[in-house]
């Protein structure tokens, strides 16, 4: 629940500078601490879209900040756009 409130904020425009290594903070407490198959399984998207994709949402992230950045609903998703 934390990860998706954390990228929906991201999308919407609210994101903080440090919400790329909190999502992966929070995957990383997930994986292999949980015996729930579901755990892991949402936990690995995450470690690996934010492991190849930071400086993506560093950036959008900072053209939010400055104002440049408008968040894009596209087919009831949100999306780092």
């Amino acid at each position: 629940m934390w990860i998706s409130r954390i990228t929906k904020r991201i999308c919407a425009g609210g994101g903080r500078l440090e919400d790329p290594d909190l999502l992966l903070s929070i995957a990383d407490g997930i994986c292999g601490r949980t015996v729930c198959a579901h755990g892991e399984g949402m936990a690995w998207p995450v470690q690996s879209n934010v492991s190849k994709f930071k400086d993506e949402y560093l950036a959008k992230i900072r053209r939010q900040l400055a104002g440049e950045g408008a968040s894009r609903l596209d087919n009831n998703s949100y999306r780092l756009i």
